[in-house]
């Protein structure tokens, strides 16, 4: 079975930098504040994730964003934006966001089954 197409991004992004496709995007590093990632899937990120971050451009509500570590200064799902406020509030250790109906999810990564 092979899995859907994605963007592969070998780099941590920083400050002004921009990367955006119509499908997933996987990040093997840092997205810093002032970063930006906007995907129409998923997006994955194999390290911290403090800059802009945009799942399901375009509409796709069942988008994920994973992070082993999720601090984003936005974070945006489908047609979703997570308040400033909420966004504080975020649990410590969060590394999966997801919309269930209007609201977002807030999970653990469950490796394994």
């Amino acid at each position: 079975d092979i899995g859907e197409a994605a963007l592969l991004v070998r780099r941590s992004l920083r400050s002004g930098q921009r990367v955006t496709h119509d499908s997933h995007i996987i990040v093997l590093g840092d997205i810093h504040p002032g970063a930006e990632v906007i995907s129409g899937g998923n997006v994955l990120v194999i390290g911290s994730c403090r800059g802009m971050v945009h799942a399901g451009a375009g509409g796709n509500a069942s988008a994920k964003i994973i992070a082993r570590r999720l601090e984003p200064t936005s974070l945006s799902i489908a047609d979703k934006r997570l308040s400033q406020e909420l966004s504080k509030t975020m649990p410590n250790k969060c590394q999966v966001v997801r919309l269930s109906g209007p609201n977002f999810v807030f999970e653990k990564l469950q490796t394994g089954r």
